[in-house]
């Protein structure tokens, strides 16, 4: 790449062309975050397994916490996990910080004592399907053992 000193290019009259690389960096964002909430309503986990007692449930939090803008805020309940008593929520990347103190802030329902807990949050819904932290130690083998033969 040459660079002219002089505006006016060189001697013979031509322009020298100077070609300048900007670096363009691009960020994805995701329009929505999932969050692994369990409930407990009077001690017993995963108790709540109906999908609108558990929205009602986080609807009636959002709005002790916000009012009737906490009302608005768009949530879904995409599954619940028997086996974790984990529901899967989607929201808007936005309103995730809301709706967990909301859900961290709600201790009675109806008269019974009841706990929303987030497990997990992340912008991608696979990634809630496996703990990241413990995978590798699920995978790991014992060295030297084949087929149970040491």
């Amino acid at each position: 790449m040459e660079i002219d000193s002089a505006p006016g290019g060189d001697s013979n009259g031509q322009q020298k062309a100077a070609t300048c690389h900007k670096q363009k960096t691009l960020t994805l964002r995701c329009i929505y975050t999932y969050l692994q909430i369990r409930m407990t309503l009077d001690g017993s986990p995963g108790a709540v397994e109906s999908s609108q007692k558990f929205l009602s449930c986080l609807s009636a939090a959002l709005v002790q916490a916000y009012g009737a803008a906490g009302s608005a805020l768009q949530i879904e309940d995409l599954s619940f996990l028997p086996d974790r008593g984990v529901h899967i929520v989607k929201c808007f990347r936005k309103d995730y910080s809301r709706l967990w103190a909301a859900a961290t802030t709600l201790t009675n329902l109806e008269g019974q004592k009841c706990r929303l807990e987030v497990v997990a949050m992340s912008p991608f819904l696979v990634s809630l399907g496996n703990n990241s932290r413990n995978f590798a130690a699920r995978i790991e083998q014992p060295r030297g053992l084949v087929g149970g033969i040491t």
